[in-house]
């Protein structure tokens, strides 16, 4: 197979820390992903059921651990006036490429390993898979981040493959990064201790100067490769339309990988 990505690419990629890829997915792929993710949670049980909302994340400790290896749904909160409407899910994670046929099919496709063996990994893996729905004027604005913060790996080495199975506007809520973040250090990490989540600061936490953050809107089946340094977040999904997107978080396996960090899997990782 022909190399998706060119060496103009990956020099586009390490200098600032993300690379979109159009049309990297075709409607027969992404139909029966969102097909498979509807059918996920049709079929959740109550244990793999929580209540979500990023304010209360680390609240919902032992059902985010227990996600690490498999399928679980979470959901947040629509309000109307302060007062609660209901509970509508937000995402299912995190070892969707592993415990699903269909996500597994395509998550170790040839097309998937073409552009991972592309990219600065000695053995790659995917440590964790979501899927998440953003729904129609409810998906809720994910805040500016970093991957290697909940990911953590010596050296570092998070990647993050985001794949639009729905058009993704600034309207909707597409990615937005700040292109050149990736090359300063890493000022925090969340990590689990005695079962409890928290985050702990690794330099000063001094006031982000970045500046003319870029957003990428993508049509459904373009990928969008991101260094899990890389600053970058999500607004809210303010249309009626749905801005699904299925997103992989590869590591080097040759890396270590930190034994605080919040995902423990039990299951070894496959190599890619």
């Amino acid at each position: 197979m022909e190399s998706i990505i060119s060496q103009e690419d990956l020099q586009f990629y390490q200098e600032n820390g993300y690379l979109h890829i159009k049309q990297f997915a075709d409607k027969t792929e992404l139909t029966h992903l969102k097909q498979r993710a509807r059918y996920l949670i049709e079929n959740l049980s109550e244990e793999q059921r929580a209540n979500y909302t990023s304010s209360r994340a680390q609240q919902e400790n032992q059902h985010f651990l227990n996600s690490a290896n498999g399928i679980f749904g979470f959901y947040e909160c629509l309000k109307q006036d302060d007062i609660e409407v209901g509970w509508f899910i937000n995402k299912i994670g995190h070892a969707i490429h592993d415990q699903d046929e269909a996500f597994r099919a395509f998550s170790y496709s040839s097309k998937v390993r073409n552009v991972v063996h592309q990219l600065p990994l000695v053995q790659p893996g995917i440590i964790q898979s979501q899927y998440i729905l953003k729904l129609p004027l409810i998906g809720a604005e994910v805040k500016w981040h970093r991957d290697s913060t909940f990911l953590y790996t010596e050296p570092l080495s998070c990647t993050a493959l985001w794949l639009a199975v729905d058009d993704a506007t600034e309207e909707n809520g597409c990615l937005v990064v700040f292109p050149k973040s990736h090359q300063k250090p890493l000022k925090k990490r969340f990590i689990q201790e005695n079962n409890r989540l928290k985050f702990v600061n690794l330099h000063e936490n001094e006031e982000e100067k970045e500046v003319n953050p870029i957003a990428l809107p993508a049509q459904k089946g373009d990928l969008i490769i991101l260094h899990g340094s890389l600053l970058h977040y999500s607004n809210q999904n303010k249309t009626t339309f749905p801005r699904n997107a299925y997103v992989m978080h590869l590591i080097d396996q040759q890396a270590r990988y930190d034994a605080q960090n919040w995902l423990q899997r039990s299951i070894p990782l496959n190599d890619l």
